[in-house]
């Protein structure tokens, strides 16, 4: 896995990598852009979201053997999860 995977899961889970990040200034408003989207190991071109189910973005961290040992978990409305 590359350092920039990403996965989330809520309304949909589905997985895809992180292009670029950009917070426009004198706003509170975050943006990810995302390339390579897979739901259900199938490509899409948009991630189902709903604002009314909570959404959870998350990456593992991987030791040197490429396995998980912590789950870092983003939720927009709340920063950490």
């Amino acid at each position: 896995m590359t350092s920039n995977k990403i996965f989330w899961n809520g309304f949909a889970s589905g997985s895809g990598y992180v292009q670029g990040y950009f917070n426009p200034d004198g706003t509170d408003d975050h943006y990810l852009i995302l390339k390579e989207l897979e739901e259900n190991n199938e490509e899409r071109e948009t991630v189902e979201y709903n604002s009314v189910v909570a959404t959870t973005l998350y990456q593992p961290v991987l030791d040197a053997d490429n396995d998980p040992v912590f789950d870092r978990k983003w939720c927009p409305r709340t920063n950490l999860c």
